[in-house]
């Protein structure tokens, strides 16, 4: 017991000091002798530490570098370029995508039909330039898209307006960045931050609609993880700024 204390104590104490963060501002990294850049490959340039060989990369436009945590996907998504069938990009530009705040990333929420047939009712599909790889919790259900997943709307995804308002809203406090919305019966609700599902007493995101009028703080509905995430790279889509 005593030596399993002693080893996390020198795990902590001797684990790297410039690597603890998930995220540091491109403008930063400078400051971090033991990150270094080796090499550019699909739209990010890699970095590693020298002193804990922790992998970061820094996607085009980005402006963190981000700390790889699922470096198996990682390393299958740099290995080729992964473009969504035509098929597939159809219906991804029916959905319409929303994209991220500073318009590196697009998400499309959609139903995905699995290669064994079973379906996922509420997944998100990532076209992006490398950003994202950075941002999954282990436990997350994370793949590469490809030709045997089929891809249809979800009826909980929210519009595509409504998304990409959610995306861009302004924080009223840390994590809360609220946006009004209300349902065909007109029950009024407040969205506290990015999200693209709703689902909530029978009420589905095919049923929500913005609501214009001033804050109302009403029926704040907070995101959760979708069931499973798909990533593929950028390509010319269908998006859906706010105004």
């Amino acid at each position: 017991m005593i030596s399993k204390i002693l080893d996390r104590y020198n795990k902590w104490r001797n684990r790297c000091r410039s690597c603890e963060v998930d995220g540091i501002d491109k403008s930063l990294i400078g400051h971090c002798k033991s990150i270094n850049a080796i090499s550019k490959t699909k739209t990010v340039i890699e970095y590693k530490c020298d002193e804990c060989e922790t992998l970061w990369v820094l996607a085009d436009n980005a402006q963190f570098i981000s700390k790889i945590v699922r470096k198996e996907l990682y390393a299958k998504w740099k290995s080729q370029s992964w473009i969504p069938t035509i098929s597939q990009m159809e219906i991804l530009n029916q959905i319409i995508g929303a994209p991220d705040y500073y318009e590196k990333d697009v998400y499309f929420p959609c139903k995905i039909r699995l290669p064994n047939g079973l379906r996922v009712q509420k997944a998100i599909l990532i076209a992006t330039t490398g950003d994202c790889f950075g941002k999954f919790p282990i436990d997350q259900d994370v793949t590469i898209l490809d030709d045997s997943h089929g891809i249809s709307p979800s009826d909980y995804a929210l519009p595509a307006n409504v998304r990409a308002a959610t995306m861009v809203a302004r924080e009223k406090s840390m994590g809360y960045a609220p946006v009004n919305v209300k349902d065909t019966s007109g029950n009024r609700y407040t969205l506290s931050s990015q999200m693209h599902f709703f689902e909530k007493n029978g009420v589905r995101g095919t049923d929500i609609i913005l609501d214009d009028s001033p804050y109302h703080g009403k029926n704040i509905v907070h995101p959760d993880w979708a069931e499973m995430y798909l990533i593929c790279d950028m390509f010319d889509c269908k998006t859906a700024k706010q105004k």
